[in-house]
């Protein structure tokens, strides 16, 4: 299945956005959904918040097979010591 053909199918534009988005987050890095709901309203102009991004990582997960190489597994939830990437 092409993920990307996938998403660019759905009535929800902005999920490719953030798909792009995380696939752009660097080995070793953490961000919360907030972060990263931030950061798509900032880049495209969106109005996301960050229970859209869960229900996104979601979804992915349902789509995607175990050996992905896109990184769900750096998105974290808000309070986690590790989400440096957050921060400017």
């Amino acid at each position: 299945m092409d993920i990307e053909r996938e998403l660019r199918k759905s009535k929800d534009e902005w999920e490719f956005k953030v798909y792009q988005l995380i696939k752009e987050i660097p080995a070793g890095c953490v961000i919360t959904y907030g972060g990263l709901a931030k950061r798509t309203n900032a880049r495209f102009g969106l109005n996301i918040n960050p229970r859209n991004v869960a229900n996104l990582r979601r979804k992915l997960y349902g789509l995607l097979t175990h050996d992905t190489d896109i990184p769900l597994h750096r998105i974290a939830k808000q309070g986690d010591s590790k989400s440096k990437y957050d921060r400017p």
